[in-house]
């Protein structure tokens, strides 16, 4: 067999070796440098989403807390009423009792009515900023436009479909 014919095979060796060597060279020198480039740049664009989408949730509960503080604030104001209106019942209540009981029935339903309208309006600016939020988020994720017609169906679809679970 010639191939192991030792004046064959050091030349095959040689050959491979340096055909091996300069195809390294050229990978090095050529292919290497856009490779890393290119990883380099798509793992700081995820690093620049990741915080961004941070920034974004952080935001998000920095709100969400603003809103509960809002409406335990609403509660407790509508607690100092009712107390109010209680005592201011307790002192009349021998001359006028069935005055004051009619009085303290009508501002109760309206503390209450105020109550349920203060909460609806937080419930409403906290989903209107949780999805303004979330559809930022999930564009700058994306990295796609999200105002075509079946992405604005979806996300409407699924906002419908959270509503709905929050009523039952």
């Amino acid at each position: 067999m010639p191939q192991f014919d030792t004046h064959f095979l050091t030349s095959l060796v040689f050959w491979s070796i340096v055909s091996f060597a300069i195809l390294l060279f050229l990978l090095y020198k050529f292919a290497l440098p856009p490779i890393l480039q290119t990883l380099e740049a798509r793992e700081r664009r995820i690093r620049e989403d990741l915080d961004k989408a941070e920034r974004l949730r952080q935001e998000a509960e920095r709100h969400l807390a603003e809103a509960e503080a809002r409406l335990k604030q609403a509660h407790a104001s509508a607690e100092e009423i009712v107390r109010l209106a209680h005592e201011r019942g307790e002192r009349t209540a021998m001359e006028h009792q069935r005055h004051i009981l009619e009085q303290t029935e009508k501002m109760l339903a309206e503390a209450r009515e105020g109550i349920e309208r203060a909460r609806k309006r937080a419930v409403q600016e906290i989903r209107a900023q949780a999805v303004e939020i979330s559809l930022l988020a999930a564009e700058k994720l994306l990295e796609r436009n999200l105002r075509d017609e079946e992405n604005l169906r979806l996300v409407r679809e699924t906002i419908d479909a959270v509503v709905e679970r929050e009523k039952q």
